[in-house]
């Protein structure tokens, strides 16, 4: 029997992990944006920095989600997502690559 108790905490964990989910995606855009905006060899530095924030933020995610058992589809096409785009623009930082692909399009999508 759920009680209005487990309502709440159910409540708390999904609104928790949709604040995290934010948080990964402002700082995958900003660690895109910087490769456009910065000049040399800062702007793969930089974002390099903030990617490091998105994927401290995304392993926040898999905690959660394995810690409260929450399960939904968006939440695995989230995780597909990210992985591409974080492997796409790993690329583009280790090869200083001055062409963007359309990485961050895709996580959008």
């Amino acid at each position: 029997m759920i009680t209005d108790k487990d309502t709440i905490e159910m409540l708390r964990n999904v609104t928790h992990l949709q604040e995290v989910m934010r948080m990964v995606y402002s700082f995958s855009n900003d660690a895109y944006e910087c490769l456009e905006n910065f000049e040399d060899e800062y702007r793969y530095v930089v974002s390099q920095n903030y990617l490091n924030m998105a994927q401290n933020c995304f392993l926040e995610i898999v905690r959660i989600k394995y810690e409260k058992e929450l399960v939904h589809y968006g939440i695995e096409s989230f995780f597909q997502a990210y992985d591409h785009y974080s492997f796409q623009l790993r690329q583009v930082i280790t090869e200083k690559d001055v062409t963007l692909p359309g990485c961050l399009e895709h996580m959008t999508a």
